[in-house]
């Protein structure tokens, strides 16, 4: 896997890294106490081959990283935030919500529909990666149970994104909607909405020790 990764996806990388969860309380548990309460626990089959995965990464002298309090996206995010600049950074994921962390030298590489770039997710999802935390944060995420506001599908989500941009500048200038149940809705759920926009923000910021990378 880790070869053909190289070969044939992202090239002859410097550095490959696999974040980890370290299944304790994050910050996002402790805004939202149901953030992931729906999931289950994983099957005695999947934690069975957990340690030969982390032999395969170890083999491979890949480094895994997890922080207490933090999710492996975070630490991603940090990550991706900390080499933009210096090299090109493909963040391997199937997860909707990483598309946020795109920008320039910075890719999301998922395992079924390939390479996604800012003009890939400007193009399926008519909106900027920028802009990605904002429609989650509207809509909401059924996979980590982030509620969005209630009543608000993808859909609408994305028109008032791609109006108001920021939930913030939503917010602030919801007497301007022009719907009257969009318009109520966003003014009954102003909290909500910023939970949601907490909860969903990957946090590129996490105290990762310089000389540890």
């Amino acid at each position: 896997m880790v070869e053909c990764l190289l070969r044939d996806s992202v090239g002859q990388g410097d550095r490959l890294l696999a974040a980890v969860d370290m299944h304790a309380p994050t910050f996002r548990t402790t805004l939202y106490p149901e953030y992931k309460a729906q999931r289950k626990q994983p099957d005695a089959d999947f934690l069975a081959q957990v340690p030969g995965m982390m032999d395969v990464l170890a083999q491979h002298n890949i480094q895994t990283i997890g922080v207490p309090g933090y999710e492996a996206d975070d630490i991603i995010g940090t990550l991706a935030v900390r080499y933009r600049f210096t090299s090109d950074v493909y963040i391997v994921s199937g997860d909707k919500d990483m598309l946020q962390l795109v920008q320039p030298s910075v890719y999301v590489l998922t395992p079924h529909k390939g390479l996604y770039d800012h003009d890939r997710v400007l193009l399926e999802y008519g909106l900027p990666p920028v802009r990605v935390a904002d429609w989650l944060a509207l809509c909401g995420d059924t996979a980590d149970n982030v509620p969005g506001v209630n009543g608000f599908g993808p859909e609408t989500s994305r028109e008032l994104v791609q109006e108001f941009g920021d939930v913030e500048v939503l917010i602030n200038r919801a007497s301007y909607i022009t719907n009257k149940t969009r318009r109520n809705k966003v003014m009954d759920n102003v909290e909500v909405i910023r939970l949601c926009k907490k909860l969903v923000t990957i946090c590129c910021n996490v105290p990762l020790a310089q000389e540890a990378i």
